[in-house]
């Protein structure tokens, strides 16, 4: 298929990575140190890692070798800390993928392959240009629909390049029958793999394999080791790093209108990096209008302002004068995403599923597992507490709107109070000098068009020389109104 470079999330067998700061592979297999250094507690065991992977239900037909160890190891001793942030990502994908995958009849056990392509990095890069949580290359993905410009490159939108994998997988399935061999194609091309299986006379991908190119050889163990992680992290000690609450409990929209992200930011009062992040295909920080559709991605609690402000647009109801909220690029140093949002306890009942309480409280079945260390098989125990998180509230977007000015007139439309002079030093007003100012001192309960009015002078100019005070704004006695000499 793409790119014949496998972007491994550690390292591996007899491969080079792709990723060329990845830590090198050499000495892979000498001897582990699967010791807790602060409990002294064992966490890895090579004897009871085979037994259950041996005992594992996995899509591929397995087997425990130097390369499928490689990979367990990397993931569960060497590099922990890397799957822990893996594993915190699969909360807020393997949802997504779960529901394509169910919608067009595909082993949900597909959603591990994007562990081994990108580590769950929706803006990975390969060292030959794969991108996205599926790593295509640009021909291929424009090949299976996926829009690849200046402006956007839908490769790295988690919705389109998880249909356009689904798509292609299923052609690779289709033509060999095999979810190893479809793999080994996903990576290399069907027509490699099918060159591979006629020099072996085999579909067995364990006998095809060694007429495979070196890359592609791991990339089933790969494959092994990506669904062990997923499934076993626990029995390592390991805790997923959990991404905030706005990436976890979040809604998408279809967009077909122009919408620049700092709209999106002053409607929902995000940071702009975090509505990058969530919508991580948009290359120049808009959604273009080309009269196609498009994906907008944000925290469920302020989708509804989002809403709000597009259907307003669209009916032209957003008047002049708004006064917007300000703009942040990145979050300010006291923000935190998970203080607008509170906890709440459930007691299990009988009867009760992960399924039906995910659906029941929308959020999704991995974040109930995470939120309550819960093993993905477990069954509910009647009477057990579990913990949950809702938005404080639903923002909803309000039509702020500053005073507008009224209609300021010019010199030639005022009725002077006295005769005209030339320049405003000769005007009788009471002034001190300040520099290129003077300085009228409001005798109070004056406003600048009432200075303006009586004084001759432009209220357009006093305005913008005060600091924009409003031209009806009763002054204080004594307050500094700067005027122009020229």
């Amino acid at each position: 298929m793409k790119s014949a470079t496998l972007i491994l999330t550690l390292f591996v067998f007899c491969l080079q990575p792709a990723f060329s700061n990845l830590v090198p592979h050499a000495n892979l297999f000498g001897p582990l140190e699967g010791v807790d250094p602060e409990t002294g507690e064992n966490y890895y065991s090579k004897d009871e890692v085979q037994e259950r992977l041996l005992g594992m239900p996995c899509l591929v037909s397995k087997k425990f070798d130097r390369a499928v160890e490689g990979y367990i190891t990397g993931y569960v001793v060497r590099h922990r800390e890397r799957a822990e942030r893996i594993l915190g990502r699969t909360i807020q994908y393997f949802p997504l993928f779960e529901e394509y995958l169910r919608e067009h009849d595909m082993p949900e056990e597909l959603k591990y392959l994007a562990v081994v392509e990108s580590a769950l990095n929706p803006k990975a890069v390969s060292r030959v240009g794969a991108t996205g949580l599926w790593q295509f290359m640009e021909t291929t993905g424009k090949h299976y629909g996926l829009e690849i410009n200046d402006h956007i490159d839908e490769r790295s939108d988690p919705v389109k390049s998880t249909l356009a994998a689904i798509e292609y997988l299923k052609k690779q399935y289709d033509r060999f029958g095999s979810w190893e061999l479809a793999l080994a194609a996903y990576n290399s091309g069907g027509g490699r793999v099918n060159r591979a299986v006629r020099r072996s006379r085999s579909k067995d991908f364990w006998k095809v394999r060694r007429y495979l190119p070196r890359e592609t050889r791991n990339y089933v163990p790969a494959f092994i080791g990506a669904t062990y992680l997923c499934m076993y992290y626990e029995e390592h000690k390991m805790k997923p790093q959990l991404p905030n609450l706005d990436k976890l409990l979040t809604q998408t929209i279809q967009i077909s209108d122009y919408l620049p992200f700092q709209r999106v930011a002053q409607v929902t009062g995000l940071p702009i990096s975090i509505i990058e992040e969530l919508n991580p295909a948009y290359q120049k920080g808009y959604i273009p209008q080309d009269g196609r559709t498009y994906y907008l991605t944000l925290p469920t609690r302020v989708m509804s302002a989002m809403i709000d402000y597009m259907h307003l647009r669209r009916a032209d109801q957003i008047p002049a004068g708004i006064r917007w909220a300000p703009v942040y690029a990145y979050p300010p140093p006291n923000y935190d995403p998970n203080s607008s949002y509170y906890t709440s306890r459930y007691q299990v009942k009988a009867g009760d599923d992960l399924a039906g309480l995910a659906k029941l409280f929308d959020c999704s079945q991995h974040a109930l597992i995470a939120w309550n260390q819960l093993s993905g098989g477990e069954e509910l125990v009647p009477g057990k507490e579990l913990t949950l998180y809702h938005p404080l509230e639903l923002k909803r977007f309000e039509l702020k709107i500053d005073k507008p000015f009224a209609p300021i007139p010019t010199k030639l439309s005022m009725i002077p109070t006295s005769v005209p002079v030339s320049s405003k030093e000769g005007l009788k007003i009471p002034t001190d000098s300040a520099g290129k100012y003077l300085v009228y001192r409001s005798r109070g309960g004056e406003c600048l068009r009432n200075i303006a009015y009586t004084y001759q002078l432009s209220l357009n100019e006093l305005v913008e020389l005060n600091n924009r005070i409003h031209p009806d704004e009763k002054l204080k006695k004594g307050v500094k109104i700067k005027i122009s000499r020229e």
